[in-house]
């Protein structure tokens, strides 16, 4: 079975195993409950793990599903969902559905996707610089989400960070849009 790169970010298990967990603890006392409901995140690591097709981007910035649904603070909103999913205002992803020519980023001609966004792109060093001062390190795949879980303050950055670079790319991408609609 996949697991879905959407149902990670929410924190949701798969419906399936949802229905298995309610099956095996139906009538049950609260600690054989707790029990099945971590083995139930067992399953969900397993079948996130065994997931090659899709959802490569969100599987490193969360490898471990139980530490990310077990986090004490932070939702996911619509910008957070855009960088931890990579669809979104992203070139590499807009061309694939062919809503645009070319997948190469509008700043600095690299190849555009989330990663390149939030971690290279020359045009966001400035929203980068803030959180990495906040965080006293280089912003990477590896510490995004331990920096969200690890502190409220670390969600509040990273969140900032993600809507303030996608409001700013959609609103370039309309302005853009707006601009070759005006040569035709």
């Amino acid at each position: 079975m996949k697991s879905s790169a959407a149902l990670v970010i929410s924190g949701t298990p798969p419906i399936r195993l949802q229905i298995e967990e309610r099956a095996r603890t139906y009538g049950k006392d609260e600690d054989t409950k707790r029990q099945e409901k971590e083995e139930t995140i067992r399953k969900w690591q397993r079948e996130w793990e065994d997931t090659v097709e899709v959802g490569q981007w969100t599987k490193r910035l969360i490898p471990n599903v139980a530490t990310w649904t077990n986090r004490k603070h932070g939702n996911v909103d619509y910008y957070l969902t855009q960088m931890l999913s990579g669809h979104g205002c992203f070139a590499a992803y807009l061309h694939k559905f062919a809503l645009i020519e070319s997948d190469i980023c509008w700043y600095c001609q690299e190849r555009d996707d989330a990663a390149h966004t939030f971690l290279h792109c020359i045009r966001w060093t400035r929203e980068r610089t803030i959180v990495e001062t906040a965080i006293g390190e280089t912003l990477s795949t590896e510490n995004i989400t331990n920096t969200m879980i690890d502190s409220k303050e670390g969600w509040d950055v990273i969140s900032q960070m993600a809507k303030g670079i996608i409001s700013k790319k959609e609103e370039e991408e309309r302005t853009r849009k707006r601009q070759l609609q005006g040569q035709e």
